[in-house]
């Protein structure tokens, strides 16, 4: 599976990460 992962692919999923990352703190510290 990650062998077929292009860099797009990647750019994706770590935006992805970031953004859940990101709205997970915003709930935890509001």
């Amino acid at each position: 599976m990650f062998g077929k992962l292009t860099k797009t692919d990647v750019f994706y999923l770590v935006a992805f990460a970031l953004t859940l990352g990101f709205l997970y703190y915003a709930m935890v510290t509001s």
